[in-house]
């Protein structure tokens, strides 16, 4: 570099000794031939111009960049690339890009694991302002290193790039490959002229183990707050209505769609009260709304207030213990869920996991269409097919995949099963949303 400045200052001197001795006579031509033959110009610095040809910067710019793609495939390899194995460990590199076109790192990691972790991997830049990093994983992008240029090159002092990157990977083998960013938006020339390259950096990475129930994770969520929110039961209302429901039940038949109506002999005098019959249409009502929505696949959103005048009985039942459903009381109270302890990679791992202990994706109609709703039918004195057990699939900050389950509790899928009584599916849906 000390022998280029020389030179050029040389030069500077030749041409202006020249224009203020000869300022009438000297030709451009003239100057440019004199200074090529005292050795101030060399051959290969003058661009062949062309018609098509242009000397912008900004073109020479756009072409190198054109010639950059993240297909790793099809970069030539650098004859100094080497592949470091890395089996279940930290590291750290010193290396350098000296691919002065796509700005790959002269080194790549191929990091095998055994068992999961976090990985933490860090990018330093070394020595030049407007290096940036960016950091592939099996040729997926996972982060950039902060670009902080101006001021750009080796000619600048300025602040130098780093970044860490952090990522749950599970056992397997992972390649890991670096990019000088910085080298996208500038030409060849720039990129030597201000020593871009070859761009010193270090790459590190820490493995932190992830134990099969990280310590964080609180096992049980417990209900009982939800179970506060509603006042005791007035005993002589929840006795009315029950004295009402006893009446009206033996006159709730369904048709062959599983549809409810209430047979004809119940408007006979002496046969049901006019409040006991309003009574029977409201429940029919609202259980023909769940049951033309399950039959239809559809979801059906009921509001709170259409079950005002049943809900101090479905809370009666909700409360009840030790009691069948066969004689319309839910023997359960809100159940806790709780936190399964076990964690899958991958999706579809927790999924079979589920799908081997017997569980199923709920219908949409019976859980508003969330595809991460399972259900296990589980025995009960009230009968098969009416409580299961439900599994919700998780995806944690850790990029895990964990399940919870809460049990037992009335299974929603009531086209299922028949129900224990004429009420149950206007008492499943009001237990679902707006009970537990």
């Amino acid at each position: 570099m000390y022998e280029r400045l020389s030179k050029v200052f040389a030069c500077h001197q030749i041409f202006f000794y020249m224009k203020s001795s000869y300022p009438f006579i000297l030709s451009s031509l003239f100057i440019i031939g004199l200074m090529f033959f005292s050795g101030c110009i060399e051959k290969t610095d003058i661009p062949e111009i062309s018609p098509t040809t242009t000397i912008y910067k900004s073109q020479d710019s756009n072409q190198a960049s054109q010639r950059r793609t993240n297909d790793f495939e099809n970069y030539p390899r650098i004859q100094s690339r080497s592949t470091i194995q890395i089996l279940d460990s930290d590291w750290s590199t010193s290396t350098s890009v000296s691919d002065c076109i796509n700005g790959l790192c002269d080194d790549v990691w191929e990091l095998t694991l055994t068992q999961k972790y976090s990985v933490a991997i860090t990018i330093q830049d070394c020595c030049c302002p407007g290096d940036f990093y960016e950091l592939y994983i099996n040729q997926e992008l996972i982060g950039t290193t902060p670009n902080l240029s101006p001021p750009w090159g080796c000619d600048f002092n300025g602040e130098l790039s780093s970044g860490t990157f952090v990522k749950t990977l599970c056992p397997g083998t992972y390649t890991i490959v670096v990019r000088d960013a910085g080298f996208d938006g500038h030409s060849e020339t720039e990129i030597e002229v201000q020593g871009m390259c070859n761009a010193g950096l270090t790459v590190s990475g820490v493995l932190t183990l992830i134990p099969n129930v990280p310590p964080s994770v609180n096992m049980t969520y417990k209900n009982t707050d939800r179970k506060a929110e509603f006042e005791i039961q007035d005993t002589f209302v929840v006795n009315h209505l029950l004295s009402m429901l006893r009446n009206v039940e033996p006159f709730i038949i369904s048709n062959n769609l599983g549809l409810q109506e209430l047979q004809s002999s119940a408007f006979n005098r002496n046969t049901l009260t006019t409040e006991e019959i309003e009574f029977a249409q409201k429940i029919i009502s609202i259980n023909n709304r769940i049951i033309e929505g399950a039959l239809k696949g559809e979801e059906v959103i009921i509001d709170g207030s259409d079950f005002e005048f049943i809900e101090p009985l479905f809370l009666y039942f909700a409360e009840r213990s030790n009691e069948q459903c066969g004689t319309r009381r839910n023997p359960d109270p809100c159940p806790d869920r709780i936190e399964s302890g076990q964690f899958f990679c991958m999706e579809g791992d927790v999924i079979q996991h589920l799908l081997s202990l017997g569980y199923h994706k709920t219908a949409g109609y019976a859980c508003g269409f969330n595809p991460y709703d399972y259900t296990l039918v589980i025995e009960h004195p009230c009968g098969h097919g009416r409580y299961r057990s439900q599994a919700i699939v998780d995806l944690l900050e850790s990029e895990l995949w964990t399940y919870n389950t809460q049990r037992p509790e009335p299974n929603p899928e009531i086209l299922s099963y028949i129900p224990p009584y004429a009420s149950w599916p206007g008492y499943v849906n009001w237990w679902h949303r707006h009970y537990c």
